[in-house]
This record gives C-alpha cells, structure tokens and sequence, in this order.
C-alpha cells in the first residue's frame, strides 16, 4: 500500500494554488435609509453625552459586508468568466485541452475559492492549476477585472475615505504595536498577578519591617542595661543593684544564697575566734571557704556580663539580618511597582488607541451615510495581489507516505492481532501443558519446507550435531525421567508400574533370565490428525534411542498410508501384515536401516480392511516376542481420529506419545483425540510440539508428580 501511494504521489500532476486578498466594501440606499432611521433613534433616545457616542457606532454599523459578499457572486459569473478565458487564454491551458466551453466553466467555479471576514470586509480568492506563473497572472487579471468593473458602476469621491482608511491604518499599527508591547511584559504574569504579588510583597515587607524594629529595640535595650550598671558601678553600687539592672533573676538567687554561705562561714570564724586553744587548720579551712565563696559572689557579675555580651552580639546579627531581609525585600516591591506602572500605561495607552479606532469607525460611518443617496455599488481594491506558488498543494508525496505508512502499519498491527484471536492452533509448550494437561516432552524446529527430500527427514543421522537432532534425543532423556518420576510414584504407591498391569508382571519374569530393559521398553507414536510429522518423529526418535546404544525396532503400523519404507528407501513387499496375518517370520520381514542399532519392520502389503489386523490375538504375541529381542520398539501408529488401530497399539503398548503440529493442530482437535485414548485405557505419556517457528534450542522440562508416599 505505501508503494502504490508513494508511486501515485509522485505520477499524479502537482497542484498549485495563488492566492490575492481583496477589500471589498459595499453600500446600499434602502440599507442606509433604515441605518440612518436607526441613528435618528439613538440620537434622540441617548440625550447627550458621552451614550450618544456609542449608540450612534452601534446604530450606523452597516451591512456592508453582506453587501459585498453578495457582489462578490459576479466575480465568478458567466459573463465575468468568458470574458476572462478570452483574455488570459485559459482554454490553451494542458489541463483544459479537448474540453467543451461549459466544461471549462465548471472546473474553473470548481476551483476558484472566494473566503472573506466579515467583520475586516476582507475576501481572500484563490486559484488551483498545474502551471504556477500561468495560475498567479490569471487569478491577477481576474481581480483587476473585478475592482474595475465595479468602480466603473459606481464611481464615487473616495479622497476623504481614504484619509480615514490611512488613519485607520496608522491607529492599527500603533495598537499592535501597544500590544506587542503589552505582551512582553505580561510575559510571565498579567496585570493582576502583578497587583497580588505586590500586595503580598508589600505583606510581607511590612513584617519584615516591625522584625527589623524589634531587633533594634532589642539591641538598644541590652546596651541600656550595660551602660547602667557601668554607672552603678562606678556608684559604688551593691552587687545586688547590679544584678538587678541586668535583669539577671537566676544569679541574684545564687547571690542570695552566696551570702548567706558567706555569713556563716564568718560566724564560724568568730566563733572560733573566741575559743581558746583553737587549732589553726580549722581558721584555714574556715578562711579557705570564706575565700572560695568570695570568689563565687564576684564572679556573678562577670558571668552575666558576659552573657549579655553574647547576647548584645547575637541581637546585632539578628538586627544586622533583619535590615538586610528587609532592604531586598523592598527592592524587589520597588520593581514590581515600576513593572506593574509600565503595564497599568501600556494598558491605558491601549484603551486610547481602542477608543481612537471606535471613533474613526464611527466618522467612517457617518462618511458612508453621505454617501446614502449615491447609486448602489462595491467598492474594490486589491489589498495582496497574488504571487507565483512554489510549493504544490497536492498531492503531497512525503505527507502520503507517512499516513499510508502509519496506516499500513496499524493495519498489519490490528491484521495480526485479529488473526491471533482467531487462530485456535496450538502454538508452544505453555498450550500442550494447559490444553492437554500432559508434560511436554520436547519442541522440535522445522526441518524444512513441503518439497524438502525425504532423506533430509532423517535429519539425526544426516546432521547429528544440529538443534533438531539435539531436540530428538532430548525427547529420549525426557521420556527416561518421565518413567523414573512415574516409577518412584508407583512403587509409593505399591510397587507396581503404572499402566503394567499383568503385562509388565509377565514380562519382568521373563526378563529375569536375559537383560533388563525399561518399563517404557514400546512407545507408540501417533497423532490428533494427518500431515503433523508423526512419521518423521517416530523415525527419528527411533534413530536416537539406537545412536544411545540401545537395540531399536522401528515399526510401521500404519496400514492406510505407510511412509517408514520410503524414509529408510527399503521395500514394502513384506511386514508387519505378513507377520500378523500370513504367519510369516520376524526374521524375514525386519530390515535393516543402516543405522547401526536401529531395524525397521515395514508394514507390509496394504490389506483391504486394516482395522482386522489389529483385532488379531497374533499382533499381541508378536510384541511380546519383539519384547524379548530389542531394547526400544518405536510403532508409527496412524492418527487417533482415522480409525481404532491406534486404541489397539495403545493398550498394547507401555506409553503413547502425542505428536502435535505446531500452528497447526487446533485446540478442540487435541483435546478430543486425547480424550478419545485415555478414556479408552491408553496412557498418554507426554507430548511432542512438531514444526516449532523457534530457531533456539529448546529447553527440556522435567514433569511434576506428586512426592511418593511410604507405606
């Protein structure tokens, strides 16, 4: 889709398109008649004053854009547009080449575009074609012919109309320009916003101001108190004055306390003084503690002056923080003054120069209302005249690709989505774990595609070291600890095999005397349905067991379409039918494969009825008899859904395994060929995932079992 848009893109012709801008104005007598009965009205209903003002802009505002766009319709006329094709000689066009006059007429309405604004009266005209300069004349001499006609029908004075559209003009350039202004310093935040953060500015620096003061006061309070007990102790003022100056409670208490130790110890001293024969150690000690206590009591001021040191020190920091907090803080107030003054005259300049724009409307107005009487007619000029496109309109190669690319890719994206829903195959080892509810026992790669050779098929002897191979004799070592959980299982149980019965007693007598061989000893290979690759696995699951050591015999029994002969390219003259049904020798019927290890019985002559073969007593005998001489007996088995043969080889066998094909085999389809064997007494072992899309290694699961439990 993205090839045939990017091709289309790129083949299709460009389309160009010129564009001219025209001011188009226009009057009528009957329109301006009511208009003037409507001024008439709001002059005597206004009174005087500045009302009147506005009810005459109100009253005069015409329907001139009306009138134009009605006039606008003869710019596409028939007459104004053949008379435009036999000046520009458009029908010479490549576009217009061979086609009728009417034709022409009808694509070039097609493709002239009129667009105006009513409230300007201005009317953008555009033009399409394939020739950008030839487009750009055209659509030029169009509007001439359009602002000369019409000036023609109604000539008029226009000196003074335009001395008022030149005002206009002015008063509009200085209204954008107020505007821009406006805009650039209302960049970060409007009118208002400034207004409420000054006021919050302001908030603010006036509590920073009454901080400021406070901590001033605080210093002048501390230097008060110092310079009054500087002076009291030049007084000669008690410490307790002092103390008391310096609002000290806590060292006048110790003072309090001081004196009252310092008093005893001079009364002690006294009292001592007064005995006789008192010993001198005891004047020392009295004299000693009098001495420290002296000591305390005239440190007391020293320790509070040095406080208030420490405070006077921080309260001039705090005070020294303050004004600076405060000097910012009225900066920043200061330039949001000086902004929010330059938007409030950006703001009032701009409502002058609206208000200058209303009153030229209006003397525009009453201009026109002179002009009431004159003959009905448009007036025209060409405000932007066209010039020559560079760029196509259409088609648009880069902005057509991208939209196809996108669109191609949700498409693909909803295409596969939908197809995922749909799709009820079985795809991995998650869907044979939770659909079948059996271990998955290996995930094979394709091997290759529907014309690949059938020795290729026989990719564990052509490539041994490949993944596929690996994925082969990974479904032998899974298989192997597949029986020895279910062995451990059974023996908790009560020590007999799962799924043995009589059989397994009998052949584990018999097997006494000669080797041991595993329980899983005959594996029947089989499928849901046809052409899911249980031929190729058999045969390959054959070829590992014998490249392990183990003596393998690899039996076709699928009497409705044997394939095993053609695999291993030996004849199919005699087999497992001539063994069952014309007693024939094993020894004469097994062939040799040329794998070491590995023999193959074909299946022998097709008979007319297969499913009677298997109802014979002989093939029974025949397995045990094979039981005896090889290690792995592998059967190819015909799928589960063409017949009962497969119940037959199943209840014979030690375990089925189920060959699902990959993308191919559906859900219900499993599910019910599983079904069908277990509800019949066959044991379905496990499950082989066949054709698996990954390229990786597959990863071999050990089943889950319950824990044996003892007796």
């Amino acid at each position: 889709m993205v090839g045939v848009v990017g091709v289309g893109s790129f083949v299709v012709p460009p389309v160009y398109r010129a564009e001219t801008t025209l001011l188009v104005e226009g009057h009528d007598p009957a329109v301006e008649l009511a208009r003037m009965s409507a001024v008439e009205a709001a002059f005597s209903s206004a009174g005087g004053g500045g009302e009147r003002s506005v009810n005459v802009a109100d009253a005069t505002r015409s329907d001139a854009p009306r009138i134009a766009r009605n006039r606008l319709g003869s710019l596409a006329s028939r007459e104004a547009l053949e008379a435009w094709i036999e000046a520009e000689s458009i029908e010479a066009w490549p576009e217009f080449e061979g086609l009728s006059r009417e034709r022409i007429l009808e694509l070039l309405r097609e493709r002239i575009r009129i667009a105006g604004d009513a409230d300007r009266d201005l009317v953008r005209v555009t033009l399409e074609g394939r020739d950008p300069e030839r487009v750009a004349e055209a659509l030029d001499a169009l509007a001439r012919q359009f602002v000369e006609r019409e000036a023609a029908a109604a000539p008029m004075d226009t000196a003074a109309w335009e001395d008022l559209t030149r005002e206009e003009r002015r008063i509009a350039a200085d209204l954008d320009a107020c505007e821009k202004r406006l805009d650039e310093l209302t960049t970060d935040r409007g009118a208002w916003r400034l207004e409420a953060e000054l006021g919050e500015q302001e908030a603010s620096l006036a509590t920073l101001r009454d901080a400021a003061f406070a901590s001033r006061e605080a210093v002048e309070a501390i230097e008060r108190r110092l310079a009054a007990v500087e002076t009291s102790r030049e007084q000669g003022d008690p410490l307790e004055i002092r103390l008391g100056l310096l609002e000290d409670r806590a060292r006048l208490d110790r003072l309090a306390e001081l004196r009252a130790v310092q008093s005893e110890h001079e009364a002690d001293r006294e009292r001592l003084l007064e005995r006789r024969g008192y010993r001198l150690s005891d004047l020392k000690a009295i004299e000693k503690g009098l001495a420290a206590t002296n000591g305390r009591i005239e440190g007391l001021e020293a320790e509070a002056l040095m406080l208030l040191d420490r405070r006077l020190g921080s309260a001039r920091l705090e005070a020294k923080r303050a004004k600076k907090r405060f000097d910012v803080a009225d900066d920043r107030a200061n330039m949001l003054r000086d902004q929010l003054e330059r938007v409030n005259g950006a703001v009032d300049r701009r409502q002058a120069l609206r208000e200058a724009r209303d009153d030229l409307r209006d003397r525009k107005a009453e201009a026109w209302l002179a002009h009431a009487a004159a003959p009905s007619g448009v007036r025209a000029e060409i405000v932007d005249a066209a010039g020559t496109p560079t760029r196509p309109v259409r088609p648009q190669p880069i902005r057509n690709l991208v939209i196809a690319l996108v669109a191609g890719i949700l498409g693909g994206t909803i295409l596969v989505f939908v197809l995922e829903l749909l799709d009820d195959s079985i795809k991995g080892n998650r869907d044979i774990r939770s659909v079948l509810r059996v271990p998955s026992l290996g995930m094979i790669p394709r091997l290759g595609g529907r014309n690949a050779s059938e020795r290729v098929k026989l990719i564990t002897v052509e490539q041994p070291a490949s993944d596929v191979s690996e994925a082969f004799r990974g479904i032998c070592s899974g298989m192997s600890r597949l029986h020895a959980v279910q062995s451990d299982a059974g023996l908790a149980r009560g020590g007999s095999r799962v799924g043995g019965g009589a059989r397994s007693g009998g052949r584990s007598s018999r097997s006494s005397g000669l080797r041991a061989v595993p329980a899983d000893q005959l594996i029947v290979v089989t499928s849901a349905g046809r052409r899911e690759g249980k031929t190729t696995t058999a045969s390959n699951l054959a070829v590992a067991m014998a490249q392990e050591g183990h003596e393998t015999l690899l039996i076709d029994a699928n009497m409705r379409d044997p394939n095993v002969h053609r695999i291993f390219h030996t004849v199919n003259d005699r087999g497992l039918s001539s063994v069952v049904a014309a007693g024939e020798s094993l020894e004469a019927c097994i062939r040799k494969s040329g794998v070491p290890n590995l023999s193959v019985l074909p299946s022998g002559p097709v008979p007319l009825n297969p499913s009677e073969i298997f109802m014979e007593d002989e093939i029974e005998r025949t397995f045990e008899t094979l039981r005896r001489t090889y290690d792995r007996i592998v059967v190819d088995a015909p799928s589960i859904l063409c017949g009962n043969d497969v119940v037959v080889l199943g209840r014979l066998a030690d375990s089925t395994l189920m060959v699902v094909g990959a993308y191919q085999t559906s859900r219900e389809e499993a599910v019910a060929g599983k079904e069908y064997l277990t509800g019949l007494g066959v044991r379905v072992a496990g499950a082989v995932l066949n054709r698996s899309r990954t390229r990786r290694r597959p990863m071999l699961e050990t089943p889950e079992f319950p824990e044996p439990v003892a007796n």
